[in-house]
């Protein structure tokens, strides 16, 4: 069983610096430590999987951000630590989600109540601090969201709580809807004129991972292994440079790259060569080649006279 302490969320300006107070949020209680990781064999896999990005879903609850990527997650606490390098498995920690999950979709917490809402496919969960209500899951369905050609959304890619405006969005296929959640969870529908095209959001990914507030209202939109901060609100900021994930909020020590694919023969016959000589060596050598040219023609020279 896990015990809750009773903590006020703090707002943080960046990633790896200290969280600073803020009275205007309301007290919920943190979340339960996850159980800690079983030692693995494989901790260079460990490595490669929480520093190569394409996180599933990214949240930031209790002040805490979570990233989520196939059946496990990270944890980074408002220290800007990790619970563990090692990832923890979601079925461990989140208490009502099926135990075959491995894919988080999108996942937010409700500043309202301090509720958190789950979204895999077609459906929706919600929990009070780590375990799902009764009666869940529930179809995506009740949330009344349909595209500019009328279809229903089978999945939400990205959801989150603007610190703007205190409204909730949620994004699907180049599109996103603006909730009010202000009203009961029945009968919940999307605000009028909506959807909207999510390239309105300039200078950021159209298709994002997934969407944290954080910091004084600042919106941070992550994508395979980068990351994007909208700040203040601001919806058209054209020069918004993206950073990275590994090394901002999950530790790594670089980022790694692929290896590029290199040719077997680089230089079929009939190219030019380039020999594994370095230049300053292969200079004596041509400096030989011409006096031993010079040489020969002095004796040829000789023997003809």
């Amino acid at each position: 069983r896990f015990t809750l302490s009773l903590s006020p969320g703090r707002k943080e300006s960046k990633p790896t610096v200290h969280p600073g107070g803020s009275g205007s949020t309301p007290s919920h209680p943190r979340l339960p430590s996850p159980p800690p990781p079983r030692p693995t064999k494989h901790s260079d896999r460990s490595f490669q999987s929480r520093c190569e990005g394409g996180f599933d879903a990214v949240a930031n609850i209790r002040g805490e951000v979570f990233f989520f990527k196939g059946p496990h997650f990270w944890r980074m606490q408002r220290t800007g630590n990790l619970v563990s390098l090692n990832p923890a498995l979601i079925r461990n920690f989140w208490m009502g989600l099926p135990p075959e999950t491995n894919k988080i979709d999108a996942v937010y917490e409700r500043k309202s109540d301090g509720i958190i809402i789950f979204f895999i496919g077609a459906q929706y969960w919600v929990f009070k601090d780590n375990v799902a209500r009764p009666g869940y899951p529930r179809p995506l369905a009740e949330w009344g969201m349909r595209t500019k050609d009328g279809k229903k959304v089978e999945r939400v890619e990205a959801a989150f709580v603007w610190a703007h405006n205190g409204k909730t969005y949620l994004f699907s296929m180049g599109e996103f809807w603006k909730f009010d959640e202000g009203r009961k969870e029945e009968g919940r529908k999307p605000e009028g004129g909506y959807p909207k095209d999510a390239a309105l959001w300039r200078g950021v990914p159209a298709d994002p991972d997934d969407i944290i507030s954080w910091g004084e209202g600042d919106a941070y939109f992550f994508k395979d292994n980068l990351y994007w901060v909208m700040q203040r609100g601001g919806l058209d900021q054209d020069n918004v440079t993206p950073k990275s994930i590994a090394v901002d909020w999950l530790r790594c020590p670089h980022v790694p790259t692929p290896t590029p694919h290199l040719p077997a023969n680089p230089h079929p016959r009939g190219k030019d060569c380039s020999c594994d000589l370095s230049r300053a060596s292969a200079i004596p050598i041509c400096s030989w080649l011409i006096l031993l040219s010079v040489v020969v023609q002095l004796i040829c020279f000789k023997l003809t006279r």
